[in-house]
């Protein structure tokens, strides 16, 4: 079955390599290839050390050209956000294909090397095809989506209470009455 990734916005990911760089929760928008939150970390405990919290800028940066690069083999977790930000494709392990679209050269599920190429703004290099070509839909499963169970059990309510006032059964119909009534009462208090 083919996936619908119509509905994707933002990519977020968590990885690390202990010895050049930590992503924490970075999520780009994919829409306008920037870094719009998320905490990038670097250096081991033995040399100098860098930390940028994405919303508060990038004046922390060691440098205006910086290339990130962290070699974190298999030990990510990639979503694909919607719109609201809720996850609707996981991905565990190696670098999915789609991070090449911003390594500035192919990663190979081992690494991510991004270089932000505006400081003001938060925008990513990227290559130069398409990212759409990039996204390879087997890294990717679907993520069940949790319902809304208030939801739900209100509209299961209301469904056997419309049954029960179409039938025939008045003794049925005056108990529905009256949970109605009771559900009125309880929701104006």
């Amino acid at each position: 079955m083919e996936k619908d990734f119509t509905t994707v916005r933002f990519l977020r990911f968590s990885a690390h390599d202990p010895w050049e760089c930590r992503f924490q929760d970075v999520v780009i928008d994919l829409v306008t290839d920037r870094l719009i939150s998320g905490v990038i970390a670097a250096g081991s405990e033995n040399e100098d050390t860098w930390s940028v919290d994405v919303k508060n800028g990038f004046d922390t940066l060691p440098n205006s050209d910086c290339s990130i690069f962290a070699k974190v083999v298999d030990t990510g977790v990639y979503e694909l956000l919607d719109e609201n930000h809720n996850v609707v494709f996981k991905s565990e392990g190696y670098v999915p294909f789609l991070m090449d679209y911003y390594n500035r050269e192919p990663g190979y599920g081992d690494y991510i090397e991004l270089f932000i190429d505006d400081e003001n703004t938060g925008h990513l290099a990227h290559a130069s095809k398409h990212k759409i070509s990039f996204n390879h839909e087997d890294d990717w499963s679907p993520v069940e989506q949790h319902p809304n169970l208030y939801e739900k059990g209100m509209n299961d309510a209301f469904s056997i209470i419309l049954k029960i006032l179409m039938s025939d059964d008045k003794f049925k119909i005056e108990n529905a009455i009256n949970v109605i009534n009771n559900f009125k009462n309880k929701t104006k208090a």
